[in-house]
């Protein structure tokens, strides 16, 4: 395999382009980004990052209005600020190296309740936690050309059921079905991959 060339410039959309898309983002789009946003904050709940769905987001808009991450046009907007979503949140443990959680006020109490609110670990154990999240990032990168797949990947990882990702997609069950296929003829089950 030959070294990778360099995107040409005009496929990153300009300034006045990433705004646009911003401002172009309807409710659907608005809420699909949110479940994703939530997703990913829950992962890191457990690390102590005191990052929320809203920081992941803004975030997100905010690296790709200062060219951080770039908006390849041919990739739709929203698929765009999930991958950085995604990507913030899988790097935010990495800033944490070498650092400390501090607890932000309220104790905990004999029961292991913070302020009364009884708390549950968001992660599971650790390899297994990258073993799903290796498998993952290997179906999803089989799937960097068919946006629909991508789309509805995204969605199963937030934790959405077919019925949601259909409306939230405003696609059809048909239309769901047969993006379906798509993933599951494309997965390697040799390599244990599950769709």
């Amino acid at each position: 395999m030959g070294p990778r060339k360099a995107t040409p410039d005009e496929e990153y959309a300009t300034d006045e382009e990433v705004v646009a898309a911003i401002r172009s983002l309807t409710d659907a789009d608005g809420v699909r980004l949110s479940k994703i946003a939530s997703f990913r904050a829950r992962g890191l709940a457990g690390l102590g990052l005191g990052l929320s769905a809203d920081d992941l987001l803004q975030e997100a808009i905010k690296r790709t209005l200062g060219r951080a991450r770039r908006w390849r046009k041919k990739v739709p907007f929203v698929m765009h600020l999930s991958k950085t979503i995604r990507s913030i949140s899988s790097h935010a443990p990495e800033e944490l190296k070498d650092g400390v959680v501090v607890p932000t006020g309220g104790g905990e109490d004999s029961e292991g309740r913070v302020d009364g609110v009884v708390l549950v670990a968001q992660l599971g154990d650790p390899e297994r936690a990258a073993a799903v999240l290796e498998q993952f990032t290997k179906i999803e990168k089989k799937f960097t050309n068919d946006p629909e797949v991508a789309l509805v990947l995204e969605g199963l990882a937030s934790g959405m059921n077919g019925p949601e990702i259909q409306h939230d997609l405003q696609i059809t069950e048909t239309q769901y079905e047969t993006i379906m296929i798509r993933l599951r003829r494309g997965v390697d089950r040799e390599q244990g991959w599950r769709p």
